[in-house]
C-alpha cells in the first residue's frame, strides 16, 4: 500500500519525487485514501519496469500533483497508472510543466467507473511523446472524466522528434473526455480515436495543430459522440 512506509525505498511518499520502477518484487502500489499531494510522479523508468508496473488510485482517494507526470518514461518501459472509483481523482495542478502518457516507452492511462483525471496547467497531455512511445488513454464506466487544456498526439515537429509516437484514446460506456484543443503530431498512421457506447463523448473545442499526413483512424459506435468545433 501507499501509506506503507516499509514498501518504499525512501518511506512514505510526501511531496517529493515518486518513481515506481519494477525491480522483481511485482511494484503496483495502491493508493486507497486521503487527500495526497506529490512533486513529481514516474511511473516506468527502467528498462526492467514492464506491465506489471504500475499504480493504481482507487476508493475515493485524491491525488495532486505539481510539477510533472510521466508513465512509460525510460526506452523500452512499461508503466501504467488507474485512477478507479467514484470520486476519485488525480489533479494536474496549475504548476504542472509536463504531462506525457508513452514518452520513451509505452504508457497507460485508465480512468474507470466515477473516478476523475483534471488538469488545470494549461499544458499539454501528451501521448506517445518520443520515437517509439506509445500512449494509451483509456476512460471508460459511467462519471469517468478526462478533463483538460490541450490533447496532443505526438510531439511538435521542431523539437527533431518529428512525431513518431503513437497515441491511442478508448472512451467508451459512458465515459468522457473533454479537452479545449486536440493537437495531432503523430506520423505513422497508427494512431486511433475510439469511442463507443451510450453516454460515451469525445469533446474537442478546437483542432489546435494538424501537422502531417497521417491522422489517427476515429471509429464512433453504438451510440457514442464526437464533438469537434474547428
Amino acid at each position: 500500500d501507499w501509506n506503507t512506509g516499509t514498501n518504499w525505498s525512501a518511506g512514505t511518499p510526501t511531496a517529493n519525487t515518486v518513481v515506481i520502477n519494477d525491480i522483481g518484487k511485482g511494484n503496483q502500489p495502491r493508493l486507497s485514501d486521503g487527500n495526497n499531494s506529490i512533486d513529481t510522479l514516474i511511473v516506468g523508468d527502467d528498462s526492467n519496469s514492464n506491465a506489471n508496473t504500475s499504480l493504481t488510485v482507487e476508493n475515493g482517494a485524491v491525488i495532486a500533483v505539481s510539477r510533472i507526470i510521466r508513465a512509460g518514461y525510460f526506452p523500452g518501459s512499461e508503466g501504467s497508472i488507474t485512477i478507479t472509483g467514484e470520486n476519485t481523482t488525480m489533479t494536474a495542478t496549475t504548476n504542472v510543466s509536463l504531462v506525457v502518457i508513452g514518452d520513451q516507452g509505452q504508457g497507460t492511462l485508465i480512468v474507470s467507473d466515477g473516478a476523475k483525471f483534471e488538469s488545470d496547467s494549461g499544458q499539454p497531455i501528451y501521448l506517445g511523446y518520443d520515437a517509439n512511445g506509445t500512449g494509451n488513454l483509456e476512460v471508460s464506466g459511467y462519471g469517468a472524466t478526462f478533463t483538460g487544456y490541450e490533447l496532443a498526439f505526438g510531439e511538435f515537429p521542431f523539437t527533431g522528434l518529428n512525431g513518431t509516437g503513437t497515441a491511442h484514446v478508448t472512451v467508451a460506456n459512458g465515459g468522457n473526455v473533454t479537452v479545449s484543443g486536440l493537437s495531432i503530431w503523430t506520423s505513422t498512421g497508427n494512431s486511433s480515436i475510439d469511442i463507443t457506447g451510450p453516454g460515451s463523448s469525445f469533446s474537442a473545442i478546437n483542432i489546435l495543430n494538424f501537422g502531417n499526413d497521417a491522422p489517427p483512424q476515429i471509429h464512433v459506435s453504438n451510440g457514442g459522440l464526437l464533438t469537434i468545433n474547428h
